[in-house]
């Protein structure tokens, strides 16, 4: 700003009007234009756009203008909460299930080794039990 201009005071009002005119606005000049606005009214104050949003007045002022459509907090939470649950869920029965599949595995008798393999194992046993009486 240039040195001895003064600041112009914020009305939260018209700054809630040219952020309406800028969201709602499907003619892109007039959009641009109210953005330049928005610009010249926040700087003129000595303020920044960014820091206006989360003030109270101006809150205030764009909820009148715009009538948002908010979920409480309380909503969010629940909704949040429901989907960690619904995927607690699923892994729960996943682990049941593999749980089931473990426990009908042991259950069943172990293959006794036959054939050629089973011959070779005795053999190997043998030779070790033959080795051992030697040393």
């Amino acid at each position: 700003m240039a040195a001895g201009q003064q600041q112009k005071p914020f009305d939260p009002e018209r700054f809630a009007a040219y952020v309406a005119s800028f969201d709602n606005n499907p003619n892109e000049a007039e959009a641009m234009n109210a953005a330049r606005m928005l610009g010249r009214l926040t700087h003129g104050a000595g303020l920044r756009v960014v820091d206006l949003f989360y003030r109270r007045d101006v809150m205030d002022a764009l909820d009148k203008r715009l009538q948002p459509v908010r979920e409480g907090s309380d909503a969010m939470a629940l909704r949040e909460a429901r989907e960690e649950a619904a995927e607690l869920r699923d892994e729960l029965d996943e682990l049941r299930r593999e749980m089931g599949r473990m426990a009908r595995r042991d259950d069943k008798p172990l293959p006794v080794a036959g054939g050629w393999f089973g011959f070779l194992a005795a053999l190997a046993a043998a030779g070790l039990v033959v080795a051992s009486a030697f040393r």
